[in-house]
C-alpha cells in the first residue's frame, strides 16, 4: 500500500512543475485526494458494499469538487490537475499515465445498464473542460483539447480539438508531448490553409496552362502510400481550359469505381497484372475525339494507333480479369479495408513512434505506408522476410533505390523519418491471420532495430 501512496506523490511531482514538497502533494491537491478516496469507495463497491462505496463517492466529491463513480476502473500514476468540475461515470475505463484537467467529464449517453461511458488508453492527456460521451475509447498517447467535445473513436496518437472533436491524424508523438495548447494543430484550419495555398497555386498553373497547348497528367491513386487523388476536379478545369486529361488508373481499377465520364477523363491507362491478368497486357481508353500520335510505327494495326500483332490470349485473359474484378470489387474492397484499419490501429498501439503517410481516409482499401522513427526500413524489410512477410520501402518503380521516396518527400516528410517507411500492400490471399502475425513479429523486430539507435534513446529520456 506505501509503494502505491509513494507512487501516487512521485506522479504529482512527474506532472505538475508547481508541485514544491511531499507535504504540499500530500495536504494540497484535491486531485491526488480523490484518488485515495475512490480506492476505498472502489474496494467496496468490488466487494458488493454498494451503498458504502457511493456514500464514500460523495463524500470524496464534497471534499474535493471531484466526481468519481466507484465503479468505474483507474489505472496506475493517474492525476487530475485542479480538479475542481471532474465527472467519471460509472463505466469508465482508464489507463496508466492518464493526464487530467479540472472541468473533464467523461460521461455517458445512454439509460440502459450497459458500458455507456468512454474508455481510455495509456498516456492520454484530456485538456480542461473538455467532454468524451458515450462507449468511446480513445488510443494510447492520445491528446484531447481543452473545451473539446469527442462523440467518437479517437486513434492512437491523434490530436482532438473543437466541437464536435476533430481529428488531427499522422503527428508524432514527440511533436506534441504535453497539451500545449499553443501547439495543438487545427485539422480544419489547416486544411482550409493548405487548400487556399494550393488553390493559388492551381490559379497560377491554369494561367500558364491556357496560353498554351499540353496535357494534363495525374496519378489516380499513388502507388507508394495510397491516396487517391481529386481526379474528377482535375478533368473538370482541363475540359474548362480545353487540355486534354490523362490519367494512370493502374492502381484503382477493380478496387474503387472508375468511371471515365464521372472523372472527365480524355486518356486512361491500366495494367492486367494488377488485377490478377496476364503480365505484359495493358490498356489504353482514348475518348473519341482526342488525338494521338502512335507510339510504334510500319502497321495498321489497332486503327493505326500501334503497329503490331495483337496478343490475343492475353486480351482475353485481361478482359476475363476484369470481369471478375468487376463482380468482386464491392465486397473484396470491403474486405481489405477491415484488415487495412485492423494493421493500421494494431501498429499504432503496439508501437511508438509511429505516424501514417497519406490521407486517412481518401486512400486505397489495399495500400497503408507507415514510417516508424528512428528505423532503417531496408532493416525492417529484411527482418520481417525472415519472418515470411513481404514489404516493401517504396513501390516496385524505385526498388533499386537507397533514396528516401520522393513521394514522401514531395509530401515533406522529414527525410530520416522517410527513411524507415514501409509499405504495406494486401491482396486476395491475405487473410486476418497474416495481419495478427504481422502484429506479433513487427513490434519485436522495431524493438530491436531501435536498441541500437542513439536518437531512440536520446527520445526516450
Amino acid at each position: 500500500m506505501f509503494k502505491r501512496l509513494k507512487e501516487d506523490i512521485q506522479t504529482v511531482f512527474a506532472k505538475d512543475p508547481a508541485a514544491k514538497s511531499v507535504l504540499e502533494v500530500i495536504f494540497c491537491y484535491p486531485g491526488l485526494h480523490a484518488i485515495w478516496l475512490y480506492r476505498i469507495a472502489h474496494f467496496f463497491w468490488k466487494h458488493k458494499f454498494l451503498f458504502l462505496g457511493r456514500f464514500i463517492s460523495h463524500i470524496n466529491r464534497w471534499l474535493t469538487e471531484i466526481e468519481i463513480h466507484p465503479g468505474a476502473k483507474i489505472g496506475r500514476r493517474f492525476f487530475i490537475d485542479h480538479g475542481m468540475g471532474v465527472v467519471i461515470g460509472e463505466t469508465a475505463e482508464i489507463g496508466d499515465d492518464v493526464l487530467m484537467y479540472q472541468g473533464v467529464v467523461l460521461g455517458g449517453t445512454s439509460l440502459e445498464k450497459k458500458k455507456r461511458h468512454p474508455t481510455l488508453g495509456n498516456n492520454v492527456v484530456i485538456g480542461a473542460g473538455a467532454i468524451v460521451l458515450g462507449a468511446v475509447n480513445i488510443g494510447n498517447k492520445a491528446r484531447i483539447g481543452a473545451g473539446s467535445v469527442v462523440i467518437n473513436d479517437v486513434p492512437p496518437g491523434a490530436t482532438v480539438v473543437g466541437v464536435p472533436g476533430r481529428v488531427g491524424l499522422g503527428f508524432s508523438s514527440k511533436e506534441i508531448q504535453a497539451l500545449e495548447h499553443s501547439k495543438l494543430p487545427d485539422p480544419i484550419a489547416s486544411a482550409i490553409r493548405f487548400v487556399m495555398r494550393e488553390q493559388e497555386k492551381m490559379n497560377e498553373r491554369i494561367k500558364k496552362l491556357e496560353s498554351r497547348e499540353g496535357i494534363i497528367s495525374i496519378i489516380h491513386a499513388n502507388n507508394e502510400v495510397g491516396t487517391i487523388e481529386p481526379v474528377a476536379e482535375i478533368g473538370k478545369i482541363a475540359k474548362e481550359i480545353g487540355i486534354y486529361f490523362y490519367t494512370d488508373a493502374a492502381q484503382t481499377v477493380g478496387k474503387i469505381s472508375v468511371n471515365v465520364n464521372e472523372l472527365n477523363i480524355d486518356l486512361l491507362s491500366l495494367s492486367g497484372h494488377k488485377i490478377y491478368g496476364p503480365k505484359g497486357i495493358g490498356v489504353l481508353y482514348i475518348r473519341k475525339g482526342t488525338r494521338i500520335e502512335p507510339l510504334i510505327q510500319g502497321g495498321h494495326h489497332e486503327l493505326n494507333r500501334r503497329a503490331g500483332t495483337e496478343n490475343v490470349p492475353a486480351i482475353v485473359g485481361l478482359g476475363k480479369a476484369i470481369e471478375i474484378a468487376k463482380a468482386t470489387m464491392e465486397k473484396e474492397s470491403m474486405r481489405l479495408t477491415n484488415l487495412r484499419n485492423k494493421l493500421c490501429s494494431g501498429i499504432g498501439e503496439k508501437i511508438d513512434y509511429v505516424r501514417l503517410n497519406g490521407h486517412p481516409g481518401k486512400r486505397l482499401p489495399n495500400t497503408l505506408n507507415m514510417s516508424f522513427e528512428f528505423v532503417e526500413g531496408e532493416s525492417m524489410i529484411l527482418s520481417l522476410d525472415l519472418k515470411g512477410i513481404a514489404v516493401s520501402t517504396g513501390s516496385a518503380c524505385t526498388s533499386g533505390s537507397l533514396e528516401p521516396s520522393h513521394v514522401l518527400k514531395a509530401m515533406r516528410v522529414d527525410p530520416a523519418v522517410a527513411q524507415g517507411s514501409i509499405r504495406f500492400s494486401l491482396g486476395k490471399d491475405n487473410t486476418e491471420e497474416d495481419i495478427d502475425y504481422v502484429l506479433e513479429v513487427l513490434p519485436e523486430i522495431v524493438e530491436r532495430l531501435r536498441v541500437i539507435s542513439p536518437l531512440y534513446k536520446q527520445a526516450k529520456k
